[in-house]
């Protein structure tokens, strides 16, 4: 149902058609944890929910679903750590005697769901390291190589919604802070903080001459903020 709805979207007509389809889809998704266990389910299942940008009128399910879709799949990528975006999952299915596939790419299709959701802040450094990906990964091999020596016709279509969705982003300068992270998202930020936080007390204290006591607690309070900007940014990163 996610993977028909986001296919139709663009050919959608009567404003109210398929409201309901998103708000029993919403529900769906709300009410079943091994649905949500999945990233590839919950970036599909948020590209469904997302309507065409003239439809304002989505239950209040929709919404909600939407964004337990945006908190799942930053959990997951806070669990996950490292970006590979050439690994995609299959679902099979059958019609008739055949067996065919729908092929899934988690982080490509994170990342377009966040940019239709006008890429909130926290993923944004995500969303822009997946498309760097994805372009440096065409560039090497004159198209999207969404498998291991193979570039499957799904994957072009999946890589090439990305950068389209991005580069319109991109072109839209009232819109272009939307793929900007957060200031404390970049790690030399988030370093040369903590670097020069440390380096002026220090020298603060070496100028103020103050007892070695007062010196070592003023050092772990530096050392707390300093863990506590690393994790804010850490947070964002994802």
């Amino acid at each position: 149902t996610a993977y028909v709805l986001h296919a139709i979207r663009r050919y959608e007509a009567d404003h109210s058609q398929f409201r309901p389809v998103r708000a029993w889809l919403a529900r769906n998704l709300l009410n079943d944890a091994t649905l949500r266990a999945r990233p590839d389910y919950l970036a599909l299942v948020g590209l469904a929910l997302t309507a065409p940008a003239w439809d304002k009128g989505n239950a209040a399910d929709v919404e909600t679903a939407i964004g337990r879709c945006q908190e799942e799949i930053l959990a997951w990528r806070r669990r996950e750590r490292t970006l590979v975006i050439n690994r995609p999952l299959f679902e099979g299915y059958q019609l008739g005697a055949s067996t065919d596939y729908l092929i899934f790419n988690p982080e490509v299709m994170a990342a377009l769901f966040f940019l239709r959701s006008d890429n909130p802040r926290p993923p944004r450094r995500f969303v822009a390291l997946v498309t760097h990906e994805v372009t440096r990964n065409v560039q090497r091999n004159e198209g999207f190589q969404g498998q291991l020596g193979m570039t499957p016709t799904i994957d072009q279509e999946w890589a090439s919604r990305l950068l389209h969705q991005f580069a319109a982003i991109y072109n839209d300068k009232p819109r272009r802070h939307l793929l900007l992270p957060g200031r404390l998202t970049s790690p030399v930020v988030r370093w040369g903080l903590v670097i020069a936080s440390v380096a002026g007390l220090t020298g603060v204290l070496i100028a103020a001459g103050v007892d070695f006591k007062t010196g070592v607690l003023v050092f772990i309070a530096s050392a707390i903020l300093a863990v506590i900007l690393l994790v804010v940014g850490a947070r964002d990163d994802e």
